[in-house]
């Protein structure tokens, strides 16, 4: 467990990798303490945001979720909100990873030792594909993983809505051809390695920049740390995400949204959901949480 000290010596050995990014237009990438790359937490990254939203999305709009609904409104946000700069993230680690093609060779499907690129051509194969990426155990995201598994925890009737999104993540990327740009909006990472963070640090910024927020590594030089950025997501869930759902319902729902229902509709979910992975996730569940305001001058 990591000690206020270590956790400043952390943040000190990180001041000369500090990105400042500015918040409405920032990618969001997981929690998790294996980056070693400067990047604004948020548990799960890009996909668990959306995947909040998708829900209050679902609900005040009086929709039922079906994988085609999940796959249309995931394309749409990718490529509406999107691009080579800012890229839509979603992880898992080797060791999540070699458990899939452990299902996939045990279905007799091939022996897989690289994740494939591009969709298999078998509906039989695609459908393996699928299903073991979706299913909660292979997730090497704590966040999603308890999503999937323990989804009462997270305000769900079913596994169902965070499975479709997994499946609609897939159809999209392998959807698109290799050479297509579309490919080099979504940032589909595998981690390394164990996951041996000994503190959350809860990420805010204060000084001569407040439309920018400070990009962290959570890996730096032996430490790790769950960074999570707890201003700058809200800021995000409530002018970016709120602002494009609220326009594509406008367009594509049976009823128009309310921007300030569907943001407090967020809001409380991604509470409910924050609570029960600081609950539940292994190590985080057993660490010391400490607030770090990093401040800027002209």
């Amino acid at each position: 467990m990591q000690s206020p000290d270590g956790v400043r010596q952390h943040f000190s050995l990180d001041v000369n990798r500090v990105t400042y990014v500015p918040t409405r237009t920032a990618t969001t990438a997981c929690v998790d303490s294996r980056h070693e790359y400067p990047v604004i937490g948020t548990p799960g990254g890009d996909i668990a945001e959306f995947i909040g939203g998708f829900a209050v999305y679902l609900n005040l709009t009086g929709q039922t979720l079906t994988q085609e609904l999940a796959d249309t409104v995931l394309a749409a946000y990718i490529k509406g909100q999107f691009s080579a700069k800012k890229r839509f993230y979603y992880h898992t680690s080797d060791e999540k990873l070699l458990k899939v093609f452990s299902t996939i060779k045990a279905a007799g499907l091939g022996s897989p030792v690289a994740f494939p690129d591009q969709e298999p051509s078998s509906p039989v194969e695609q459908e393996a594909w699928l299903a073991a990426l979706s299913k909660g155990e292979n997730q090497g995201c704590g966040h999603m993983r308890l999503m999937i598994d323990n989804f009462a925890d997270y305000g769900f009737t079913s596994d169902a809505l965070p499975k479709a999104v997994v499946k609609a993540f897939f159809h999209y990327w392998w959807g698109t051809p290799i050479e297509d740009k579309v490919r080099k909006t979504v940032n589909y990472a595998i981690l390394q390695g164990p996951l041996i963070g000994k503190a959350v640090a809860i990420v805010g910024n204060q000084g001569a920049c407040p439309t920018r927020v400070p990009a962290i590594s959570s890996s730096a030089g032996a430490s790790q740390l769950f960074v999570y950025h707890a201003d700058a997501i809200d800021t995000i869930r409530k002018n970016t995400m709120t602002t494009w759902f609220v326009n594509y319902a406008r367009k594509n729902a049976p009823t128009p949204l309310d921007p300030t229902a569907f943001y407090n509709g967020v809001k409380a979910l991604q509470a409910q959901h924050l609570g029960a992975t600081l609950r539940l996730l292994s190590p985080v569940n057993n660490l010391n949480i400490y607030g770090v305001s990093l401040t800027t001058a002209n």
